[in-house]
């Protein structure tokens, strides 16, 4: 899955950067986000050290930060710190849900409304959809990501539920993304800022 998360990725910043009007990049580009967002809770959850993982992806967004600027020409904040930022979060929600749970939605909720305010690539959504592939399972994650797509167009992005098809296969393959890892992990963590930068020069010398 992690080649699935990698490809549709480039295939959609690829249409968003040269084939803006053809929607089919974008559907394709879908299925990124929510592989990426298991993966970091996979990760959370196998990883020695929450902080290190957590400063691990912060470098990664600003390594990433000025080329995607630059490609997309924006001010927002890359989608890796939207990652960062959810980490952060699962570690304080898990701390805090058992001793009080409403400090644990209370983190929850400013994390979301951080994202949404600086603001971060999918925003709260982001945070939401992470955090909901840490706490349910089965039915119940299909249903919460299903509820936060119907958020998402009623707030004008139809193309948003086609990334509910990562989640269906989740939720109904037993496990069957384990820890193996498919990519070697080098190549995992440089590929997002690595593919900007490419995209980024292509971009420029085409002008």
């Amino acid at each position: 899955m992690e080649l699935i998360a990698m490809i549709s990725m480039l295939i959609d910043h690829i249409g968003v950067t040269f084939f803006p009007e053809q929607d089919s990049f974008r559907i394709i580009g879908r299925l990124a986000f929510p592989i990426y967002a298991f993966a970091l809770v996979r990760g959370y959850q196998y990883t020695r050290s929450h902080k290190h993982y957590v400063l691990r992806l912060l470098l990664i967004a600003l390594l990433a930060q000025l080329p995607y600027m630059l490609l997309f020409e924006t001010w927002d904040m890359n989608v890796v710190f939207t990652l960062s930022l959810s980490l952060a979060c699962l570690v304080f929600v898990d701390r805090y849900k058992k001793i009080d749970p409403m400090i644990a939605i209370l983190i929850l909720v400013c994390a979301c409304i951080v994202a949404d305010l600086l603001p971060f690539e999918y925003g709260a959504y982001g945070v939401l959809l992470v955090h909901a592939y840490r706490f349910f399972t089965g039915w119940l994650l299909i249903a919460a990501h299903l509820a936060l797509n119907g958020l998402e167009l009623m707030m004008g992005v139809p193309l948003q539920i086609y990334s509910l098809i990562p989640t269906l296969f989740i939720a109904w393959s037993s496990g069957a993304w384990n820890s193996k890892r498919w990519v070697a992990g080098w190549i995992w963590r440089t590929f997002y800022p690595i593919h900007l930068l490419v995209l980024a020069v292509v971009v420029y010398f085409l002008r």
